[in-house]
């Protein structure tokens, strides 16, 4: 990406910018961000779905050694977890929004 974005950048500042080196380049620089994007919407996949599954891993045995024959274990953990979404969600939202100017 850095080479095909550099070539561009010092063809069109010596005035020697092609059709044909255009093409070229540009496709040389948007090819690496092909492969970068394919590759972290995976890796963040796997990441999200590992945390789930470890998450019910350890809350389901926390939620069965309050009993069985009531649902209060159940419900107190689904409070607990909703708790702590909102506590995660309130502690990384901005306060106020960005401008496009970045202020």
């Amino acid at each position: 990406m850095v080479t095909g974005s550099a070539a561009l950048t010092a063809l069109a500042l010596a005035g020697a910018l092609t059709l044909t080196f255009t093409l070229g380049l540009v496709y040389v620089a948007l090819a690496g961000i092909c492969l970068v994007t394919v590759n972290a919407t995976g890796t963040g996949s796997a990441v999200l779905g590992a945390g789930q599954g470890l998450l019910g891993a350890v809350a389901a045995p926390l939620v069965g050694l309050g009993g069985e024959h009531t649902a209060f274990p159940m419900f107190l953990g689904m409070t607990v977890s909703a708790s702590l979404a909102f506590a995660a969600l309130a502690l990384t939202r901005r306060t106020s929004p960005v401008l496009p100017d970045g202020r």
